[in-house]
C-alpha cells in the first residue's frame, strides 16, 4: 500500500464487508474488503468517505465511495498591491470611482464610494 502511495478509506456506518448469511453462533462477519484509493486522488477532493451498503445477491455488502469536490470558498478578497501607486492609470480609476455622486448619510457615502473603487479597481486588475 504505502509504495502504491495507496490509503485505506475506513467506511463509518459498518465493521463488517462479508457475511456468510447463516443465522444464531454460525453466523459469521469480516472485515475483508478494503478501499484503497491513490493519495493523488484525495487531493482533488475536499473530503473521501466510504459507506457499507445493506447486502441483497452477494455475501459481499456492497460498497459506496462519496468524493466531494473542492468547494469554493466564495470571492477572493481584496488586496491593495502597493505597485498600482506607480501607475497613472489607477490614480484614473479611483479619481472616477470616487467623484461619482452618491446621496445619502456620510457614512453611506463613504462605504458606496469605497465600495464603487474596490469593484473598479478589481475590474482593472482582470
Amino acid at each position: 500500500m504505502q509504495e502504491c502511495d495507496l490509503v485505506d478509506i475506513i467506511p463509518k456506518n459498518r465493521r463488517y464487508t462479508w457475511n456468510n448469511r447463516r443465522l444464531g453462533i454460525d453466523n459469521i462477519l469480516e472485515h475483508l474488503d478494503r478501499i484503497l484509493v491513490n493519495t493523488s486522488l484525495l487531493s482533488e477532493f475536499s473530503t473521501a468517505h466510504a459507506d457499507i451498503l445493506p447486502y441483497s445477491a452477494s455475501d459481499h455488502y456492497p460498497i459506496s465511495i462519496f468524493l466531494e469536490a473542492h468547494f469554493p470558498l466564495g470571492p477572493l478578497p481584496f488586496k491593495y498591491n502597493s505597485l498600482w501607486r506607480s501607475n497613472p492609470i489607477v490614480d484614473q480609476i479611483v479619481q472616477t470611482a470616487w467623484h461619482h455622486h452618491i446621496e445619502g448619510s456620510s457614512g453611506f457615502i463613504w462605504e458606496c464610494k469605497l465600495k464603487n473603487t474596490k469593484h473598479a479597481l478589481k475590474e482593472w486588475v482582470k
